[in-house]
């Protein structure tokens, strides 16, 4: 997990900021984290909006591999 957190940290930039919960996560395992500006994390927000639409997830659903309902990821997680 350590060399997934440090390859996603790594990853970081201006233009493509990760969520800083990977570093964090990285702290905690190792100890330590490279010196990068701030800037490049971000906080990830979940949708909690039930009725939101995603273009992209609806191209891909197909009656092979049906999508559980919002309701119940958003009962599961607290998130959508």
């Amino acid at each position: 997990m350590a060399t997934h957190k440090r390859q996603t940290v790594g990853r970081a930039s201006a233009d493509r900021p990760v969520d800083a919960k990977h570093r964090s996560d990285l702290l905690a395992l190792c100890g330590t984290v490279p010196d990068l500006p701030e800037s490049w994390f971000v906080t990830e927000r979940y949708s909690t909006d039930l009725d939101a639409r995603c273009e992209r997830c609806e191209t891909r659903q197909t009656p092979e591999f049906p999508f559980v309902p919002k309701q119940a990821i958003f009962d599961l997680l607290g998130y959508v």
